[in-house]
Protein backbone atom coordinates (compact mmCIF):
# COMPACT_ATOMS: atom_id res chain seq x y z
CA UNK A 1 0.00 0.00 0.00
CA UNK A 2 2.72 2.27 0.81
CA UNK A 3 4.99 1.80 -2.47
CA UNK A 4 2.14 2.28 -5.24
CA UNK A 5 4.27 5.16 -6.60
CA UNK A 6 7.25 5.15 -8.63
CA UNK A 7 10.17 6.59 -6.91
CA UNK A 8 10.40 9.62 -4.64
CA UNK A 9 6.73 10.80 -5.28
CA UNK A 10 5.38 8.81 -1.76
CA UNK A 11 3.58 12.04 -0.12
CA UNK A 12 5.80 12.89 2.83
CA UNK A 13 7.49 9.40 2.94
CA UNK A 14 10.54 10.39 0.67
CA UNK A 15 11.21 12.92 3.12
CA UNK A 16 10.99 10.58 6.15
CA UNK A 17 12.69 8.20 5.10
CA UNK A 18 15.75 9.97 4.52
CA UNK A 19 15.30 11.64 7.76
CA UNK A 20 15.13 7.91 9.68
CA UNK A 21 18.10 6.79 7.75
CA UNK A 22 20.32 9.22 9.72
CA UNK A 23 19.13 8.57 12.76
CA UNK A 24 20.96 6.56 15.38
CA UNK A 25 18.80 4.15 18.16
CA UNK A 26 18.08 5.77 21.45
CA UNK A 27 17.02 4.10 24.74
CA UNK A 28 13.94 3.58 25.69
CA UNK A 29 11.45 6.19 27.06
CA UNK A 30 11.06 5.82 30.37
CA UNK A 31 9.43 7.75 33.57
CA UNK A 32 6.06 9.33 33.34
CA UNK A 33 5.79 10.06 29.12
CA UNK A 34 6.21 13.72 30.29
CA UNK A 35 9.24 16.41 29.55
CA UNK A 36 9.79 19.62 29.16
CA UNK A 37 8.49 22.06 25.54
CA UNK A 38 9.33 25.42 25.56
CA UNK A 39 6.23 26.80 26.98
CA UNK A 40 4.45 23.62 28.07
CA UNK A 41 4.75 20.01 28.16
CA UNK A 42 4.89 16.54 26.21
CA UNK A 43 2.56 13.53 26.65
CA UNK A 44 3.48 10.19 25.46
CA UNK A 45 0.96 7.83 24.31
CA UNK A 46 1.14 4.34 22.82
CA UNK A 47 -1.54 1.84 21.68
CA UNK A 48 -1.58 -0.81 24.05
CA UNK A 49 0.01 -4.02 22.95
CA UNK A 50 1.72 -1.55 19.96
CA UNK A 51 4.91 -2.52 18.45
CA UNK A 52 4.93 1.15 16.75
CA UNK A 53 2.40 3.66 17.49
CA UNK A 54 2.39 6.35 14.57
CA UNK A 55 0.01 9.69 14.45
CA UNK A 56 -0.62 10.59 10.91
CA UNK A 57 -3.29 13.65 11.94
CA UNK A 58 -5.15 15.95 14.41
CA UNK A 59 -7.88 18.36 14.45
CA UNK A 60 -9.09 21.46 16.09
CA UNK A 61 -10.26 19.14 19.23
CA UNK A 62 -7.33 17.58 19.45
CA UNK A 63 -8.31 14.32 17.76
CA UNK A 64 -5.35 12.48 16.77
CA UNK A 65 -5.48 9.60 14.49
CA UNK A 66 -2.84 7.31 13.26
CA UNK A 67 -1.40 3.62 12.75
CA UNK A 68 0.17 1.00 14.63
CA UNK A 69 1.04 -2.44 14.40
CA UNK A 70 1.52 -5.42 16.35
CA UNK A 71 2.65 -7.71 13.87
CA UNK A 72 6.18 -6.10 11.45
CA UNK A 73 4.24 -4.69 8.31
CA UNK A 74 0.68 -5.25 9.50
CA UNK A 75 -0.50 -1.88 10.16
CA UNK A 76 -4.27 -1.25 11.95
CA UNK A 77 -5.36 2.08 12.45
CA UNK A 78 -6.17 4.42 15.93
CA UNK A 79 -8.15 7.27 17.33
CA UNK A 80 -7.15 8.77 20.12
CA UNK A 81 -9.94 11.10 21.42
CA UNK A 82 -8.98 14.87 23.41
CA UNK A 83 -9.23 12.35 26.79
CA UNK A 84 -6.98 9.91 26.01
CA UNK A 85 -9.20 7.26 25.22
CA UNK A 86 -8.07 5.05 22.29
CA UNK A 87 -10.16 3.03 20.24
CA UNK A 88 -9.13 1.00 17.07
CA UNK A 89 -10.24 -0.39 13.44
CA UNK A 90 -9.27 -2.01 10.72
CA UNK A 91 -11.38 -1.89 7.13
CA UNK A 92 -12.90 -5.11 7.14
CA UNK A 93 -11.11 -7.90 4.60
CA UNK A 94 -7.89 -5.22 4.73
CA UNK A 95 -4.70 -6.89 5.20
CA UNK A 96 -3.20 -3.36 6.25
CA UNK A 97 -5.16 -0.28 7.42
CA UNK A 98 -3.40 3.15 6.89
CA UNK A 99 -4.63 6.83 7.97
CA UNK A 100 -4.12 9.90 5.97
CA UNK A 101 -6.31 12.56 7.83
CA UNK A 102 -8.99 13.50 10.27
CA UNK A 103 -11.74 16.56 9.62
CA UNK A 104 -13.02 18.70 12.17
CA UNK A 105 -16.10 16.13 12.85
CA UNK A 106 -13.73 13.38 13.32
CA UNK A 107 -14.19 12.26 10.00
CA UNK A 108 -11.11 9.98 9.32
CA UNK A 109 -9.70 9.22 5.33
CA UNK A 110 -7.01 6.71 4.51
CA UNK A 111 -6.07 3.83 2.29
CA UNK A 112 -5.95 -0.03 3.15
CA UNK A 113 -4.20 -2.48 0.85
CA UNK A 114 -6.28 -6.30 0.11
CA UNK A 115 -4.75 -9.36 0.30
CA UNK A 116 -3.80 -9.19 -3.27
CA UNK A 117 -1.54 -5.85 -1.94
CA UNK A 118 -4.11 -3.45 -4.43
CA UNK A 119 -4.74 0.17 -2.44
CA UNK A 120 -8.24 1.03 -1.67
CA UNK A 121 -9.61 4.58 0.03
CA UNK A 122 -12.00 4.52 2.38
CA UNK A 123 -13.19 7.29 5.09
CA UNK A 124 -14.44 6.35 8.64
CA UNK A 125 -16.81 8.90 10.44
CA UNK A 126 -17.19 9.57 14.18
CA UNK A 127 -19.29 6.99 15.05
CA UNK A 128 -16.74 4.23 13.50
CA UNK A 129 -18.84 3.75 9.83
CA UNK A 130 -16.97 3.23 7.34
CA UNK A 131 -17.12 3.62 3.08
CA UNK A 132 -14.54 2.27 1.12
CA UNK A 133 -14.09 3.79 -2.49
CA UNK A 134 -12.12 3.27 -5.55
CA UNK A 135 -11.41 5.49 -8.40
CA UNK A 136 -13.01 4.05 -11.42
CA UNK A 137 -10.49 1.96 -13.87
CA UNK A 138 -7.74 2.44 -11.34
CA UNK A 139 -5.35 -0.12 -10.20
CA UNK A 140 -4.53 1.53 -6.88
CA UNK A 141 -6.53 4.29 -4.94
CA UNK A 142 -4.62 6.47 -2.45
CA UNK A 143 -5.96 9.48 -0.10
CA UNK A 144 -4.39 11.82 0.98
CA UNK A 145 -6.34 14.90 2.98
CA UNK A 146 -9.58 15.68 3.89
CA UNK A 147 -11.32 18.76 4.85
CA UNK A 148 -14.17 19.88 7.33
CA UNK A 149 -16.87 19.19 4.68
CA UNK A 150 -15.45 16.10 4.29
CA UNK A 151 -14.10 16.77 0.51
CA UNK A 152 -11.18 13.72 0.31
CA UNK A 153 -7.66 14.24 -2.13
CA UNK A 154 -5.52 11.53 -3.37
CA UNK A 155 -4.08 9.98 -6.21
CA UNK A 156 -4.82 6.88 -8.06
CA UNK A 157 -3.32 4.79 -10.62
CA UNK A 158 -4.17 3.69 -14.31
CA UNK A 159 -3.60 0.68 -16.05
CA UNK A 160 -0.40 2.23 -17.68
CA UNK A 161 1.15 2.93 -13.79
CA UNK A 162 0.53 6.71 -14.55
CA UNK A 163 -0.12 8.61 -11.11
CA UNK A 164 -3.19 11.10 -11.24
CA UNK A 165 -5.19 13.39 -8.88
CA UNK A 166 -8.35 13.72 -7.88
CA UNK A 167 -10.89 15.10 -5.41
CA UNK A 168 -13.99 13.10 -3.78
CA UNK A 169 -17.14 15.26 -2.91
CA UNK A 170 -20.23 13.49 -1.80
CA UNK A 171 -19.68 10.42 -3.98
CA UNK A 172 -18.54 12.25 -7.44
CA UNK A 173 -14.70 12.26 -8.31
CA UNK A 174 -12.91 15.00 -10.32
CA UNK A 175 -10.16 13.89 -11.96
CA UNK A 176 -7.01 15.94 -12.58
CA UNK A 177 -3.07 16.37 -13.81
CA UNK A 178 -1.16 19.33 -12.43
CA UNK A 179 0.28 19.29 -16.46
CA UNK A 180 -0.24 16.67 -19.22
CA UNK A 181 1.76 13.65 -19.07
CA UNK A 182 3.17 14.21 -15.63
CA UNK A 183 3.00 12.50 -12.84
CA UNK A 184 0.48 14.18 -10.45
CA UNK A 185 0.40 13.51 -6.19
CA UNK A 186 -2.18 15.54 -4.36
CA UNK A 187 -0.65 16.00 -0.45
CA UNK A 188 -3.23 18.24 1.28
CA UNK A 189 -7.03 19.99 0.90
CA UNK A 190 -8.08 23.18 2.55
CA UNK A 191 -11.44 24.24 3.88
CA UNK A 192 -11.87 26.03 0.62
CA UNK A 193 -11.17 23.25 -1.34
CA UNK A 194 -8.05 24.13 -3.04
CA UNK A 195 -5.41 21.47 -3.21
CA UNK A 196 -1.48 21.50 -2.76
CA UNK A 197 0.71 18.56 -4.22
CA UNK A 198 3.61 18.01 -6.07
CA UNK A 199 4.22 17.07 -9.83
CA UNK A 200 7.13 15.62 -11.83
CA UNK A 201 7.97 17.94 -14.59
CA UNK A 202 10.90 16.80 -16.89
CA UNK A 203 12.48 14.92 -14.63
CA UNK A 204 12.15 17.51 -11.70
CA UNK A 205 9.27 17.65 -8.77
CA UNK A 206 7.34 20.98 -9.03
CA UNK A 207 4.98 22.17 -6.51
CA UNK A 208 1.52 23.17 -7.64
CA UNK A 209 -1.85 24.41 -6.13
CA UNK A 210 -5.05 23.40 -7.43
CA UNK A 211 -7.55 26.24 -6.72
CA UNK A 212 -11.84 25.38 -6.22
CA UNK A 213 -12.42 25.80 -10.18
CA UNK A 214 -9.81 23.72 -11.23
CA UNK A 215 -7.09 26.45 -12.34
CA UNK A 216 -3.41 24.45 -11.52
CA UNK A 217 -0.77 26.96 -10.35
CA UNK A 218 2.60 25.26 -10.77
CA UNK A 219 5.48 26.65 -8.75
CA UNK A 220 9.21 26.10 -7.47
CA UNK A 221 10.48 26.85 -3.88
CA UNK A 222 13.96 27.68 -5.55
CA UNK A 223 13.08 28.92 -9.36
CA UNK A 224 16.70 28.77 -10.03
CA UNK A 225 17.19 24.96 -8.51
CA UNK A 226 13.93 23.05 -9.53
CA UNK A 227 14.30 20.27 -7.43
CA UNK A 228 11.32 18.12 -5.70
CA UNK A 229 9.26 21.06 -4.52
CA UNK A 230 6.57 19.60 -2.20
CA UNK A 231 3.93 21.74 -0.62
CA UNK A 232 2.93 19.10 2.18
CA UNK A 233 0.18 20.69 4.12
CA UNK A 234 -2.21 23.88 3.01
CA UNK A 235 -3.59 26.23 5.34
CA UNK A 236 -7.23 28.08 4.74
CA UNK A 237 -5.22 31.30 3.93
CA UNK A 238 -3.74 29.58 0.88
CA UNK A 239 -0.30 29.67 2.60
CA UNK A 240 1.31 26.31 1.64
CA UNK A 241 4.45 25.07 3.82
CA UNK A 242 6.67 22.23 2.71
CA UNK A 243 10.70 21.03 1.77
CA UNK A 244 12.64 21.22 -1.36
CA UNK A 245 15.84 19.81 -2.07
CA UNK A 246 18.77 22.75 -1.99
CA UNK A 247 21.48 22.49 -4.57
CA UNK A 248 23.54 21.18 -1.24
CA UNK A 249 21.21 18.16 -1.68
CA UNK A 250 19.67 18.67 1.93
CA UNK A 251 15.84 19.50 1.94
CA UNK A 252 15.28 22.89 3.42
CA UNK A 253 11.82 24.06 4.62
CA UNK A 254 9.70 26.60 3.11
CA UNK A 255 6.90 28.80 3.32
CA UNK A 256 4.49 30.07 0.41
CA UNK A 257 1.72 32.70 0.50
CA UNK A 258 -1.34 32.79 -1.53
CA UNK A 259 0.28 35.25 -3.52
CA UNK A 260 3.05 33.68 -4.54
CA UNK A 261 5.64 34.64 -2.12
CA UNK A 262 8.29 32.37 -0.57
CA UNK A 263 10.46 32.51 2.31
CA UNK A 264 12.62 29.37 2.39
CA UNK A 265 14.10 28.58 6.02
CA UNK A 266 16.43 25.55 8.24
CA UNK A 267 16.74 26.03 12.18
CA UNK A 268 20.61 27.21 13.17
CA UNK A 269 20.45 24.64 15.57
CA UNK A 270 19.61 21.59 13.18
CA UNK A 271 20.64 22.68 9.60
CA UNK A 272 21.17 19.80 7.89
CA UNK A 273 18.05 18.75 6.39
CA UNK A 274 14.23 20.22 7.14
CA UNK A 275 11.00 19.03 6.65
CA UNK A 276 7.54 20.92 7.51
CA UNK A 277 5.08 18.69 7.78
CA UNK A 278 1.73 20.86 8.99
CA UNK A 279 0.80 24.38 9.15
CA UNK A 280 -2.22 25.21 11.14
CA UNK A 281 -4.82 28.55 10.12
CA UNK A 282 -2.08 31.00 12.15
CA UNK A 283 0.65 30.07 10.08
CA UNK A 284 2.48 28.20 12.56
CA UNK A 285 4.56 25.59 11.18
CA UNK A 286 5.87 22.32 12.29
CA UNK A 287 8.12 19.22 11.44
CA UNK A 288 11.32 17.79 11.28
CA UNK A 289 14.84 18.51 11.09
CA UNK A 290 18.26 16.68 11.34
CA UNK A 291 21.25 18.15 13.05
CA UNK A 292 24.16 16.85 11.03
CA UNK A 293 24.79 13.86 8.39
CA UNK A 294 25.42 11.26 11.06
CA UNK A 295 21.98 12.08 12.46
CA UNK A 296 20.13 13.93 14.75
CA UNK A 297 16.37 13.97 14.32
CA UNK A 298 14.30 16.87 16.15
CA UNK A 299 11.07 18.37 15.86
CA UNK A 300 10.44 21.81 15.27
CA UNK A 301 7.89 24.36 15.43
CA UNK A 302 8.27 27.78 13.90
CA UNK A 303 6.00 30.84 14.92
CA UNK A 304 4.10 33.04 12.47
CA UNK A 305 7.19 35.83 13.16
CA UNK A 306 9.61 32.96 12.27
CA UNK A 307 11.20 31.71 15.57
CA UNK A 308 12.28 28.17 15.85
CA UNK A 309 11.66 26.38 18.56
CA UNK A 310 13.67 22.72 18.25
CA UNK A 311 12.86 19.66 20.45
CA UNK A 312 13.27 16.15 21.46
CA UNK A 313 10.81 14.08 23.22
CA UNK A 314 12.87 11.87 26.06
CA UNK A 315 16.04 12.40 24.51
CA UNK A 316 14.48 10.05 21.41
CA UNK A 317 14.62 10.39 17.93
CA UNK A 318 11.99 13.59 16.87
CA UNK A 319 9.33 13.90 14.09
CA UNK A 320 6.67 16.65 14.12
CA UNK A 321 3.50 15.73 12.74
CA UNK A 322 1.71 19.03 12.55
CA UNK A 323 0.44 21.50 14.78
CA UNK A 324 -3.70 22.33 15.04
CA UNK A 325 -4.84 26.21 15.62
CA UNK A 326 -4.77 25.46 19.80
CA UNK A 327 -0.84 25.07 19.09
CA UNK A 328 -0.41 21.56 20.13
CA UNK A 329 2.20 20.07 18.44
CA UNK A 330 1.73 15.92 17.53
CA UNK A 331 4.37 13.51 16.24
CA UNK A 332 6.46 10.22 16.62
CA UNK A 333 9.29 9.91 19.24
CA UNK A 334 11.66 6.48 18.11
CA UNK A 335 13.02 4.95 21.12
CA UNK A 336 13.80 2.79 17.67
CA UNK A 337 12.50 2.34 14.50
CA UNK A 338 10.58 -0.54 15.39
CA UNK A 339 9.63 0.51 18.49
CA UNK A 340 7.86 4.30 18.48
CA UNK A 341 5.73 6.56 20.41
CA UNK A 342 2.70 9.14 19.80
CA UNK A 343 3.20 12.71 20.92
CA UNK A 344 1.55 15.41 21.92
CA UNK A 345 3.07 18.89 22.91
CA UNK A 346 1.09 21.47 24.83
CA UNK A 347 1.54 25.53 24.84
Amino acid sequence: MKNDLPSGLRAGLAAAAILAATCPAHAQLSGTGEAARPGGKFTTFDVSGAMGTYPASMNDSGTIAGEYFSVVNVFHGFVRASDGRITTFDVSGAATTGVAGINASGTIAGSYADSNGNGHGYFRTADGTITTFDVPNATSTQAAGINKAGSITGYYLDSAGAVHGYILVDGSFTLFDAKQGAYTVPFSINDAGEVSGSSETQNSYRGFLRAPNGKIKLFDADPKYRVQTEPISLNDAGTAAGHFIAESGSFTGFLRLRNGSVTTFDPKVCPFSTSPSGINRAGEIAGTCVKSQTGGQYGFLRSTAGKMDVFRVGGMDTQAGGVNSSGIVFGIAYAHIENSHGFLGTP
